[in-house]
């Protein structure tokens, strides 16, 4: 309890003093850790999104060190996009287990189509705090992940992706004594920002996707607080699109001399008011500020600095003939592999391909120079 108290100084401490600030580099050097500013955000919000990129190693660990750090009091629910809501049962007896089911929660996401270690990592870590932990004190684990045949499941109803993890999150809010954090890829996230769904022959937006973000937004209004974690945007001239830099870099910029990760609220920072044009957040957003997109931002590295996720070792990912089966049916890579051995080969090829995350995720050679456009 003390610590939460500490951190949500430290935190509102860090945030005061940078209404003096006038550049954007001392704005940043004078906030709070990305750790502890989540945490403050959890504090005073029923529930905080956290929207992330996925893939990105740095992201996993500041989720795994909020949950770790977090008081009873700041998190009751850790709620996730990548674990399946249809597999609840089997997640609720993992992270209450006596001991570490490992083979069990591999499973889950061998299911999923999701083989990465470094998610699995933030189901351990609820398992560990929850067995020292009195039950009416436990973190609860929720899956707001679709079914793999989503689009076939929800035809009768007329649900869809969003809307599933928003009535999922407004259900487990309605029924839970304190902070929800969850975790989604960043484009679900939005709350007041509402994004080009399609466009026209002539260019113009077609309709505006209503993500789970938005719809929490429209039922909790305040009380839902969305941060960006820092990573890349699309950019866009109308006819292809590609990877580059947040608002032409301004943050990069401001925070390279920076030594740790920085979290604030966006429209408190010198960046709110930047216009967010040429992106493909842009057409049907008339004004569109940096302001306007999330709630809260954390910046952790530099560009060069950012490492991907690690895949499950492959003999603990497809142990045996009915796990290969599962994962042929889940098909991760869009690859076929008819036996082990195929599978194995596929396996290393794609942990070499990922080794370098700028090359995996396909960088520009001009994005990966933004230093150069900083000035001194």
């Amino acid at each position: 309890m003390f610590r939460a108290g500490l951190i949500s100084l430290l935190s509102g401490l860090a945030i005061s003093q940078a209404d003096a600030q006038n550049t954007p580099d001392t704005f940043l050097y004078a906030q709070a850790n990305a750790e502890y500013y989540i945490l403050s955000r959890l504090d005073t919000h029923a529930i905080v999104l956290l929207g992330e990129a996925h893939f990105v190693r740095q992201d996993e660990i500041l989720i795994r060190d909020v949950i770790e750090a977090a008081s009873p009091d700041q998190l009751a629910v850790f709620a996730s996009e990548l674990w399946p809501a249809h597999e609840q049962a089997l997640i609720d007896r993992i992270v209450t287990a006596p001991e570490w089911d490992r083979p069990a929660a591999i499973g889950i996401l061998r299911r999923q189509g999701w083989p990465f270690e470094d998610y699995l990592a933030l189901m351990e870590t609820v398992w560990r705090i929850n067995r020292d932990r009195t039950d009416d004190r436990q973190i609860r684990f929720i899956g707001l992940g679709v079914p793999g045949n989503w689009r076939e499941a929800f035809a009768e109803t007329g649900q869809t992706y969003d809307g599933f993890m928003a009535d999922r999150l407004l259900a487990i809010q309605a029924e839970t004594d304190g902070p929800i954090l969850a975790q989604m890829g960043y484009h679900h996230a939005f709350t007041r920002y509402y994004m080009p769904d399609g466009f026209t022959d002539t260019g113009r937006v077609a309709r505006f996707a209503d993500r789970t973000g938005n719809r929490l937004y429209r039922e909790l209004g305040q009380r839902v607080f969305m941060i960006s974690l820092h990573a890349s945007w699309n950019c866009f001239d109308g006819r292809r699109d590609w990877r580059c830099l947040p608002i032409g870099g301004a943050v990069d910029c401001a925070a390279r001399s920076l030594d740790r990760s920085v979290g604030f609220d966006t429209n408190a920072s010198p960046f709110a008011n930047l216009p967010v044009t040429g992106y493909f957040y842009t057409p049907g957003q008339r004004g569109l500020e940096f302001g306007d997109m999330s709630d809260g931002y954390v910046w952790h590295t530099p560009l060069a600095g950012y490492q991907s996720v690690s895949l499950i070792p492959a003999a603990d990912y497809v142990p045996d003939d009915d796990a290969l089966s599962e994962a042929r049916t889940a098909n991760p890579f869009g690859e076929g592999f008819p036996s082990s051995e195929a599978f194995e080969t596929i396996w290393r090829a794609e942990a070499e391909e990922m080794a370098d995350y700028l090359d995996w995720r396909r960088w520009p050679e001009d994005e990966r120079n933004w230093a150069s456009r900083c000035g001194d």
